[in-house]
């Protein structure tokens, strides 16, 4: 939707209005990290979601029958609270493996994005520790023995992400 008041705004070029999503996400920031401007897009046009062919997640995850895309406002919940628990450097921080990379996550350049579904414990997030613009994507991969959970990386980008699910 556009706007008058848009075009006056715009008014060097009065022919070019400017476009404002009308459900644009308000926060485009989580845990003191600005969100790719890709995922505050997809957010703004109601097409963060997870796609209804769930067999394109079979490249990243074990189990993905109940996956969820975070809003923005879950971002900020989930976060929050992985976080509470991942700074006392519990099983949920992981830890460094070269042989899998990362292992680990730092808590301070991590936003949860999703999850492969409730109960599970095995976020996506955005991992900026790569990267403060084009953040990669890290999976908690969840073993029983603790010592043996680790975030790996599934996608070195947000765009390589959304490609390879047909997003």
């Amino acid at each position: 939707m556009v706007r008058f008041h848009d075009w006056m705004l715009n008014s060097r070029f009065p022919l070019i209005p400017v476009v404002r999503w009308p459900n644009m996400a308000s926060v485009t920031h989580v845990n003191s990290l600005d969100l790719p401007a890709l995922l505050v897009a997809l957010i703004g046009s109601n097409r963060w979601c997870p796609p209804d062919d769930r067999s394109v997640f079979d490249t990243f995850v074990d189990e993905h029958s109940g996956v969820t895309f975070y809003s923005t406002s879950q971002m900020e919940k989930e976060t929050s609270w992985w976080l509470s628990l991942a700074v006392d450097g519990s099983c949920f921080r992981g830890n460094a493996d070269s042989a899998h990379s990362p292992g680990d996550m730092e808590p301070s350049k991590t936003v949860l994005i999703g999850d492969v579904g409730i109960g599970f414990d095995a976020p996506f997030a955005l991992d900026y520790r790569t990267s403060t613009v084009n953040p990669r994507i890290i999976h908690y991969r969840w073993h029983e023995d603790n010592k043996h959970s680790r975030w790996v990386e599934i996608a070195p980008n947000l765009s390589f992400f959304l490609n390879a699910l047909n997003l």
